[in-house]
């Protein structure tokens, strides 16, 4: 009985693997806090980035909720837009937060940002609130993908 080798042909996998670390280091430079953080062995991502075992597709999904373009990994074309490392910490710590943590973030940063910055309104924020608090929904993560007809919609977007 032959045994499946589970190591891919270096060749076929090398341009993902390096476009693999290129992303991990954009988000998290050290390997290990990053290992830690999605829940995987350092031998395991070493293997992915040295192209000696190929992404399968769960690998990729849970890369890709802690921040990892990989629609970049796989075709070296960028998707969207690119966060730096600051912006995907904040992002991942925001996602993990509840409903009215969320709008709390989203009411100070309001405070903070430059005038006409946000393309969002105080009172649209408020009504994400009285929406998280009598469950109808809301931003957090409970609720993502979730939109009533009550609730507005609303989306921040940085002047360029």
């Amino acid at each position: 009985m032959k045994m499946e080798n589970r190591q891919s042909d270096s060749s076929k996998t090398e341009p993902y693997a390096s476009r693999l670390r290129e992303e991990r280091v954009r988000v998290e430079p050290h390997q290990g806090k990053f290992c830690a953080r999605i829940g995987i062995s350092r031998n395991r991502q070493s293997f992915f980035e040295n192209g000696e075992r190929e992404m399968r597709s769960e690998y990729l999904e849970l890369i890709a909720r802690h921040g990892l373009d990989v629609s970049y990994i796989l075709t070296g074309q960028r998707g969207g837009d690119r966060l730096d490392q600051r912006e995907s910490m904040l992002l991942s710590m925001f996602r993990a937060l509840d409903d009215i943590s969320q709008c709390t973030i989203l009411l100070s940063g309001m405070r903070m940002a430059p005038e006409g910055a946000v393309h969002f309104t105080p009172a649209a924020v408020v009504e994400q609130i009285v929406a998280a608090v009598q469950g109808v929904g809301g931003v957090g993560p409970a609720a993502a993908g979730t939109v009533h007809e009550s609730q507005p919609e609303f989306k921040a977007e940085r002047d360029v």
